[in-house]
């Protein structure tokens, strides 16, 4: 008897991690999707253990059947977890795989799959989709998962990212009877840290990445920490008030609104802007508090650790770094954590206030976030070797991750290459005015990432440009389902590789892409 259950046990395992020799099937029975959990396959005499995936042991726990919605098909939502900590979410199309796969990327400190539903417009196109917690329970901006657990920190900077594409490779294989024929990577914020920690670490695993605005080790918390500090006084008083920041940001978009040559709302391009902050008239103490934000990190010699905000950027202020009778800004409490448990190797204790921050002694220490979570390695010939291609985003709006480091890191990737136009072979960065954190703004971020990133890895077709649209309700998630219908569009712009920004031709409707060109401002052109 015990042979023959360790016998049933054992077979379908080398089934679930190997590929049929038959076509995969491009649809899955219901029998078939909930028979991934593993209860539902004993009394059939299969069993699609996971538990000996290479590198990835892996259990599914649920698999269940989710009725199609309008633009997403119905799937398989299978839930699992990966060795010894790390869940997944996995979407299986019941109709009409593409025989590839896709994995999206979390936000924040994940914690836990809340983005499956940021799946949607890859489950739309027929992909099988992936997310992972990144091997923590938690929310979007608890760290206290990462308190004396070293596996956690490890999984949520690397391991997690690359097991879920093992396991999602596998479980995928195993439903539809054949290996994937092609694999992309979506993420922005942690989920862009996520695409280059793919990108660098693990070049064997997607032949096309997008990464969006990745939140790195050092940048965005020094950065974040930064500007929130800039804004309080030593007795704990703020000095910017939300009225303050309503009347910098007007003068500001008066100011470099139409450099463009249309006043609508968007500063195009924030390096070609010039703006005097004394114009204001506000006091010197509530000038250099903004002038602070907008320098970014320094230590007393004038070291700068990395850039400020950009023009642009000044209505997320409120809020984030600019607290009100309300309470603080929410980066005060969410960067005192993030340092305590994460940034320092160290946790300094309870009492520490991120104005203790010793901007002369302090920033080297936050190399050991840098160790674990820096992405910033131009070297990614490993990748591009075996035909990878790499779509970089940028929102020139965004107060969370600025774009200087993605900036600087493009121009490092292209002198390594020998040079831009042999960088664009496989790499392009795009720029997207009015773009907030990952999405959201008034700019026109709703851009169909997938087609093009398909176009360009399967049809060879570089993207000489990219069409945002501005939808007139913000999607829950920063992942479109795309097309947009027209009556969901309030405009749309084109963008094109940088460093070219764009300008209003000065014919046709201001609300259509065709309208607009190409332009580098003379005094950026190299």
């Amino acid at each position: 008897m015990l042979a023959l259950v360790a016998s049933l046990f054992a077979m379908p395992a080398a089934a679930a991690t190997t590929a049929g020799d038959a076509p995969p099937r491009t649809s899955l029975t219901q029998k078939g999707c909930l028979g991934l959990a593993a209860r539902d396959y004993y009394d059939a005499g299969f069993f699609p253990d996971f538990g000996d995936l290479a590198d990835a042991p892996t259990q599914v726990t649920s698999a269940t059947v989710a009725a199609a919605r309008p633009g997403i098909p119905a799937y398989c939502a299978v839930e699992g977890y990966i060795a010894p900590q790390i869940g997944f979410h996995l979407r299986l199309p019941m109709q009409g795989w593409n025989g590839k796969f896709f994995q999206q990327g979390c936000g924040g400190m994940c914690g836990t799959v809340f983005m499956g539903e940021g799946c949607n417009a890859a489950v739309g196109k027929g992909y099988a989709c992936i997310v992972t917690d990144m091997g923590h329970k938690g929310t979007q901006v608890d760290t206290k998962w990462a308190i004396g657990n070293p596996q956690a920190l490890i999984d949520f900077a690397w391991r997690a990212t690359h097991l879920a594409t093992v396991a999602g490779k596998a479980i995928t294989t195993f439903a539809y009877g054949g290996k994937p024929a092609k694999a992309y990577f979506n993420g922005c914020s942690t989920g862009g840290r996520q695409a280059f920690t793919e990108l660098q670490k693990f070049p064997e695993d997607y032949d096309g990445i997008i990464a969006n605005a990745p939140a790195s080790g050092m940048d965005a918390g020094l950065q974040l920490l930064w500007s929130v500090n800039a804004n309080y006084r030593a007795d704990g008083s703020q000095i910017l008030s939300f009225a303050d920041i309503d009347l910098l940001s007007a003068a500001v978009m008066k100011s470099c609104d139409g450099i463009d040559g249309l006043v609508d709302g968007v500063i195009n391009d924030p390096r070609i802007c010039r703006f005097d902050v004394a114009s204001l008239g506000l006091s010197a103490e509530k000038t250099a508090a903004i002038r602070k934000i907008y320098q970014g990190p320094r230590d007393s010699t004038g070291r700068q650790w990395t850039e400020g905000a950009e023009f642009g950027t000044e209505l997320r202020w409120k809020g984030e770094y600019v607290g009100n009778d309300q309470g603080p800004p929410h980066y005060e409490a969410f960067m005192r954590d993030w340092f305590r448990r994460i940034g320092f190797a160290s946790d300094p204790g309870k009492d520490w206030k991120i104005a203790d921050f010793d901007w002369d002694r302090d920033p080297p220490r936050v190399r050991n976030a840098e160790a674990l979570l820096g992405v910033w390695n131009p070297d990614i010939s490993n990748f591009t070797g075996r035909g990878g291609k790499l779509l970089l985003i940028q929102g020139w709006a965004d107060d969370v991750v600025m774009p200087g480091p993605m900036i600087r890191y493009y121009a490092k990737l292209a002198t390594l290459a020998g040079g831009l136009d042999k960088a664009k072979d496989y790499a392009r960065l795009f720029m997207v005015p009015g773009s907030f954190h990952c999405w959201r703004g008034p700019g026109a971020d709703a851009i169909d990432v997938i087609d093009a990133m398909e176009k360009w890895a399967e049809q060879g077709q570089a993207p000489e440009k990219l069409i945002g649209y501005h939808p007139r309700t913000p999607s829950p998630t920063p992942i479109y389902l795309m097309p947009l219908k027209p009556e969901e569009v309030g405009f749309s712009r084109p963008y094109y590789p940088w460093p070219a920004s764009t300008r209003y031709s000065g014919k046709g409707s201001p609300d259509e892409a065709g309208s607009f060109v190409p332009f580098t401002p003379k005094e950026l052109r190299r």
